[in-house]
């Protein structure tokens, strides 16, 4: 009877089991600080982002100005918007002695988000596309 000689496989069952350090980024594509659910915006984000950014215009002394930058935290992101105001001058019903009285009328009153970004740096360029249509929908 010929046998095969015994020959020694090192296996993994004989060896205790060795654990790489890979960082999160190498397996869900997100950081181990933050869960997938920070980086998601819901319907309710969106409202929320926008009413924080007419807050701050609405208690700014210069939030009547066009062009003017304004950015905010929420959840992972840094948001980067510009507040385009346009106002033209209409001339009023009533005068005394032939002068009219004139009154402003807002033409545009509106927000564009021109960045989003994390807290280290990485751009979202998907998310401002997102929320410029939702602000161009919802009139915001």
């Amino acid at each position: 009877m010929d046998m095969e000689p015994y020959i020694d496989i090192p296996s993994s069952m004989n060896q205790p089991e060795v654990f790489g350090n890979y960082p999160s980024d190498f397996i869900k594509g997100l950081d181990g600080k933050w869960n997938a659910s920070a980086y998601e915006l819901t319907a309710r984000d969106k409202k929320n982002i926008f009413d924080i950014f007419r807050n701050m215009v609405d208690t700014d002394s210069n939030g009547d100005v066009d062009g003017k930058h304004y950015q905010i935290d929420y959840k992972v992101f840094v948001i980067d918007a510009i507040h385009h105001y346009e106002i033209r001058e209409v001339r009023g019903g009533d005068s005394y002695m032939g002068f009219f009285e004139s009154y402003s009328v807002v033409d545009r009153d509106n927000f564009e988000i021109v960045k989003i970004s994390d807290e280290e740096g990485r751009d979202y360029p998907a998310k401002v596309l997102v929320l410029n249509q939702y602000a161009k929908h919802n009139n915001l």
